[in-house]
């Protein structure tokens, strides 16, 4: 307690005097160098393709405008900017903002030389300051604004060599201080050397804080990404439903209904279509499944009166994925990887919460992202009770029943979660086989799999053919997007390239926040791709030590082991197949399959580990670590920007607060 105790306060001295020190850096340049303050107001500034008008506002009047401050002649530090932005017009976008550039003279540029941009928004101080490191005095600066035509803003003042404030940032001393008790921690602190199984309480303890702190985090950049934005799942389907109805109550437009094929995205385009629903016999229809309606949209307005947000649901789902997800591989590093040390348990947990991708999914969180997120919580946890039914010496028919209805009912909200089911055909089997002669155990091993299965098979065979006349057509051929899929041929030839793109895909590194953007694909010209910033290989290099599959075949004697982690690999194989064949490639598509195939990764690592001498396992200790921690900045720094810049789009403020904290000398 002494120890730990300890380590508290040295981990938070060391981040304090790093947070009062080096991340004020730009504080005690400007406090401790005496430069002379100028201050502009709007009539002093010159305006080059502006204008004051009428209510003594700037409005802009070209694509490239420039308010330029002259006679500084003085050495210039900082810039800073007092203005008032208008508001958005949209409710749902918090803030507007400005993006602008300081072009400069000093003693070495006679005319105007640039700088990098910087983002300007009303409520964020830091924003409005620009550290600038310029040789000797200069005699004018301007700050250029480029593709906002029109825009009109207000300018209270422009002052040059305003003193940067000092910047307690709360976000970043946690993250300082949280980084450097766990490294601490980990190098002195003797549990993170014993075995996993020695100290069960503490092992408990370690994994629970993880998944919470993993849970807030998820929590949090969902607050950041939410957009209170209605869709058709999330409102028209659950009125549909509650008035008794499959089909949705919006009626097509006459120009649809007389559409010889609607289905031609060149012949529908600007016919007011509803995007990317089902169209059947002059019905919309919802393709996406029906049990997230009945689990939580339907309740939910019947209890508040209100529709539920799809960025609700998103949250909802991935916090059961999450906390489903580690209570799984919890279990399976109990039972087969018990006598390996806590600390390799610690780094290989985080790379099951951070690489299982949920993150992603809370990046954008639509109804796209709720159907995976309802369909990977049902499948996690009903893969959660089938582990602890057939690994146990005496078979547990309650948790097999539970964990069926949880699996069958993955179907309903995501089809291909068939697949995952194949896992438990074999244990099934050998169940059935072993209570053959035992009448009772023989009722209850088929009663706990096929009560479940049966009535949410047949239940969405009934479904299907209400909607569309086959118990076994989910609408995907009628769905209303880029292609016809109903007439859509040689889609065999995609499979080569979005196994590359989906794989392999190396993202585009840039050198400002948030460090991604996208490079553009391959151009196959044959079916549509959405943007892939990244194959899951290169974002989680742990994926690669299922290569070593010969090695883990051949040391790894416990045949549940092999079977876990050969059915992981078959299972992602079939899905990404059947993704890519049905759907293209997306960035989304990948989190189907990515958790499974993650796991068998881990098990063949963790199993090859343990049957290593001492020093390649020391070697293979370091390389689990730095993968996790490249994971951790990966993901994260990927799930800032998102397949659609949610957090930027929606809540600039946030994407800026990390941006000026991370990027701290601007």
């Amino acid at each position: 307690m002494k120890k730990n105790f300890k380590y508290l306060l040295i981990s938070i001295l060391i981040a304090l005097v790093l947070e009062c020190t080096i991340f004020q850096i730009n504080f005690y340049r400007t406090h401790l160098k005496k430069y002379e303050e100028k201050v502009y107001n709007i009539n002093d500034i010159e305006l080059e393709n502006a204008e004051i008008n009428s209510n003594n506002k700037i409005k802009l009047t070209s694509s490239s405008s420039k308010l330029i401050l002259n006679n500084i002649n003085t050495e210039v530090a900082t810039i800073y900017l007092d203005l008032e932005l208008p508001n958005t017009g949209n409710e749902k976008i918090k803030y507007n903002k400005l993006d602008y550039k300081i072009l400069y003279t000093d003693e070495t540029s006679e005319n105007f030389r640039g700088l990098f941009k910087k983002t300007f928004i009303n409520t964020l101080e830091n924003s409005k300051y620009f550290s600038v490191y310029l040789s000797g005095k200069s005699k004018k600066v301007a700050i250029e604004i480029t593709d906002r035509e029109n825009m009109q803003f207000k300018i209270n003042k422009i002052i040059i060599n305003k003193k940067i404030p000092f910047n307690f940032n709360i976000a970043r001393f946690s993250i300082l201080f949280l980084v450097i008790f766990i490294a601490y921690s980990l190098k002195k602190n003797k549990f993170w050397n014993t075995k996993f199984e020695e100290n069960k309480k503490s092992s408990y303890i370690t994994a629970t804080i993880t998944t919470l702190a993993f849970v807030i985090l998820a929590m949090l950049l969902s607050y950041s990404t939410s957009n209170e934005v209605e869709s058709v799942y999330s409102t028209i389907f659950t009125d549909s439903l509650l008035s008794h109805k499959l089909y949705l109550t919006e009626e097509p437009s006459k120009e649809l209904l007389s559409m010889e094929n609607p289905y031609d995205y060149t012949v529908r385009d600007g016919s007011k279509a509803r995007w990317d629903t089902a169209f059947y016999n002059g019905k919309y229809y919802v393709y996406f499944g029906i049990l997230p309606q009945i689990l939580l949209y339907i309740p939910y307005y019947k209890i508040t009166g209100n529709h539920l947000y799809d960025c609700q649901a998103v949250i909802i789902f991935s916090v059961i994925f999450i906390i489903g997800i580690s209570i799984l591989y919890f279990k399976i590093f109990k039972k087969y990887f018990g006598k390996l040390d806590n600390k390799i348990y610690f780094f290989s947990s985080l790379i099951i919460l951070f690489g299982s991708l949920s993150l992603i999914m809370i990046s954008r969180p639509q109804f796209y992202e709720m159907a995976v997120m309802s369909n990977l919580s049902l499948s996690v946890l009903g893969y959660v009770f089938m582990f602890d039914a057939f690994t146990k010496e005496k078979f547990k028919y309650l948790n097999i029943f539970i964990g069926s209805w949880l699996l069958a009912g993955a179907v309903a909200c995501r089809p291909t979660s068939l697949f995952y089911s194949l896992i438990i055909v074999i244990p099934y089997l050998k169940l059935l086989i072993n209570n053959f002669k035992n009448k009772k155990n023989r009722f209850k091993s088929i009663i706990s799999i096929m009560i479940p299965y049966l009535v949410i098979g047949f239940s969405l065979m009934v479904y299907n053919y209400l909607r569309f006349d086959s118990p076994f057509d989910f609408g995907a051929n009628y769905q209303l997007t880029v292609n016809d899929i109903g007439n859509l041929k040689y889609r065999y030839l995609i499979i080569p390239f979005g196994i590359i793109i989906s794989l392999f895909k190396l993202p585009k590194i840039e050198f400002m926040f948030p460090y991604f953007s996208w490079n553009g694909g391959m151009n196959y010209n044959i079916y549509m791709y959405e943007r892939v910033y990244w194959g899951i290989f290169i974002g989680l290099p742990i994926l690669f030590s299922i290569f070593k599959i010969k090695s883990f075949r051949d040391c790894e004697k416990n045949k549940e082991i092999k079977y876990l982690a050969f059915s992981g690999i078959i299972i992602t194989i079939l899905i990404m197949l059947l993704s890519i064949y049905c759907g293209g490639t997306s960035q989304r598509y990948v989190l189907d399959y990515t958790w499974i195939l993650l796991i068998s990764a881990l098990l063949i690592y963790l199993s090859i580990y343990q049957k290593r001498h001492l020093n390649i396992k020391q070697i293979m200790k370091k390389a689990l670590i730095i993968v996790s921690i490249y994971t951790i900045i990966f993901i994260s720094l990927y799930s800032i920007v998102g397949e659609s810049n949610f957090m930027l789009t929606y809540h600039p403020k946030i994407f800026y607060y990390i941006k000026y904290a991370i990027e701290f000398w601007y």
